[in-house]
């Protein structure tokens, strides 16, 4: 009997199902609609032209320009390259407007895919030398278990979802994150199994030369390394956790990069030059938190998973396991005070007046979803009697069962997009009236031909259309 054959039948089971949602999550991103800001970034538009001229933004510390992204031309760069080469890939074989909608999704889907591996890697507990040969790989199909029903597309996505709905937020939210879960994974994943982290010479220099792309992209890495820096510092000097055994050079490094990402993001003409009072401000934060929380069950389920996990963390774990587990919550517990005191000074916009929103959460999301599935995976391989084991397991499967009932249900669909499209590719006429029953690639309805300008040019650069074709909804 060869190792695949040796697992249980009940890790093909989970296999299987998390292959079904693999498919199911393609899927749905597959469905959803595009966003108003694709076009002007893929062109790009006029007022986007400087941030890929300057990538490092030095004309605004050197020459004072203010300009619209600046600080975030590598978002820009990765957002354009990907649409200017594969939706013509896709159009071997999908016709145009399906290669759109083909490209838009596996870019958020490789977003997903790379959370979902990235928390699972970082999550997983150290295995016994006790364990049959092939642990890992049974252990490995656990975690995905674990992981992929609190990965949210519909459902709860608008309180714990990690990849935008919006292709273009995904590139300036999602993705910038995926690489700084990357960046910190060897020293999360030190972290929580109370271990020194140590990085090798070429892990080490990879990611001082990753750190500067990576801190010009979206707007979160920058405030999130300084505070993530600010609080482990802080727990290093409380002793409350372990020095590291390893050289804080290339942390050091992506801080000073982080803090001129920060400090280049003040001439980006994007921010609002008026903003409400502080006080203002720090209500309205209040009041986007009482939202986050009674929007959904999806945050209040996530925060008593939690604490029934650390419940029962405290008495059934190793002591070794347990003081990790709890020393990473404190640290967790702390970024999520000082992310959130910190977030008003910079985070209000015109269209986010509440502060705090599903893109603006997301490293404190990601923390709560690490330690969530890092906990859970603990307890289940925890030294407990098979009854108490078989208890915990069947009650986190029903606790899972409840996200994923969730997540099936999606309310964002793109057929009104879409039918509008076939209608301007199918037009003969220079400007075409669409049906005013949705957005084309828009935040808002089109009402003169001339506001379509930007999408009607991305629509032929893409080869969605054969000829320039303005539109206005009605």
């Amino acid at each position: 009997m060869n190792k695949w054959q040796k697992q249980p039948w009940w890790i093909w089971g989970i296999g299987m199902l998390v292959l079904i949602e693999l498919g199911l999550t393609a899927y749905q991103y597959f469905h959803l609609s595009l966003d108003g800001d694709l076009a002007p970034i893929v062109l790009p538009a006029e007022h986007y032209a400087k941030t890929l001229a300057d990538p490092f933004a030095l004309s605004t510390w050197g020459k004072g320009e203010q300009y619209a992204g600046a600080g975030r031309a590598f978002s820009h760069w990765w957002l354009k390259v990907y649409f200017d080469n594969f939706p013509g890939y896709l159009q071997s074989f999908l016709t145009p407007i399906d290669s759109l909608y083909g490209a838009a999704a596996l870019f958020r889907w490789a977003a997903h895919l790379s959370f979902l591996f990235l928390l699972v890697n970082i999550a997983r507990p150290v295995f016994a030398t006790k364990h049959p040969k092939y642990f890992w790989l049974s252990s490995s199909i656990v975690g995905l278990g674990l992981a992929f029903p609190l990965l949210q597309v519909g459902g709860f996505h608008e309180q714990i979802g990690l990849v935008n709905r919006s292709v273009s937020y995904a590139a300036f939210y999602a993705w910038p994150l995926v690489g700084l879960l990357w960046w910190w994974a060897p020293y999360l994943r030190a972290a929580l199994r109370g271990e020194s982290a140590a990085l090798s010479s070429i892990s080490a220099v990879l990611r001082c030369l990753l750190a500067l792309p990576l801190a010009l992209s979206g707007p979160l890495v920058g405030p999130t390394q300084l505070v993530l820096l600010a609080v482990i510092i802080a727990a290093c000097w409380l002793g409350r956790i372990p020095r590291w055994k390893v050289s804080f050079l290339p942390i050091l490094i992506f801080t000073v990069f982080a803090a001129y990402a920060f400090f280049v993001g003040r001439w980006n003409s994007e921010t609002p030059a008026e903003v409400p009072s502080l006080f203002t401000r720090y209500q309205d934060l209040v009041g986007g938190l009482w939202y986050q929380f009674s929007l959904r069950l999806g945050m209040p389920l996530l925060v008593l998973g939690l604490a029934v996990n650390f419940y029962l963390a405290r008495k059934w774990l190793p002591p070794q396991q347990w003081q990790a587990l709890r020393q990473f919550g404190g640290i967790l517990l702390a970024f999520l005070l000082l992310y959130l005191l910190l977030l008003p000074l910079g985070g209000w916009r015109q269209y986010r007046s509440s502060i705090i929103r599903v893109d603006t959460q997301l490293p404190i999301t990601i923390g709560l979803l690490l330690l969530l599935i890092s906990s859970s995976w603990r307890l289940l391989l925890s030294t407990l009697s098979h009854k108490r084991r078989f208890a915990y397991g069947l009650a986190l499967g029903g606790y899972l069962l409840i996200f994923q009932l969730a997540d099936v249900n999606l309310s964002a669909k793109n057929e009104c997009e879409r039918s509008a499209l076939e209608t301007l590719r199918s037009s003969q006429q220079a400007i075409s009236l669409v049906a005013a029953d949705c957005s084309v690639l828009g935040w808002d309805i089109v009402e003169s031909a001339e506001q379509s300008r930007l999408t009607a040019e991305f629509l032929l650069q893409l080869s969605v259309t054969d000829s320039l074709r303005l539109f206005k909804q009605e």
